[in-house]
């Protein structure tokens, strides 16, 4: 599943509620196009879902910029 959508941390948060639930076992879930200014938003919500045993993980392309990826395990 790929948010390609507002690109505001709260609009992600709200699309990762919906959908996170759906995703099938070892589905993905990608958040991209990540503004940097977001990057420590998203470190803390990296640490929380970690806290609650979802996988997660932010990677920057060196072009393409920021992304989140939430795997369901």
């Amino acid at each position: 599943m790929i948010d390609d959508g507002l690109h505001f941390v709260t609009a992600n948060l709200r699309t990762i509620n919906a959908f996170y639930p759906q995703l099938k076992k070892n589905g993905f879930m990608v958040i991209e196009d990540i503004p940097e200014r977001s990057r420590p938003m998203w470190e803390l919500i990296h640490i929380q879902l970690a806290g609650i045993g979802v996988k997660s993980s932010l990677w920057e392309h060196p072009k393409k910029g920021m992304n989140f990826v939430i795997q369901k395990t």
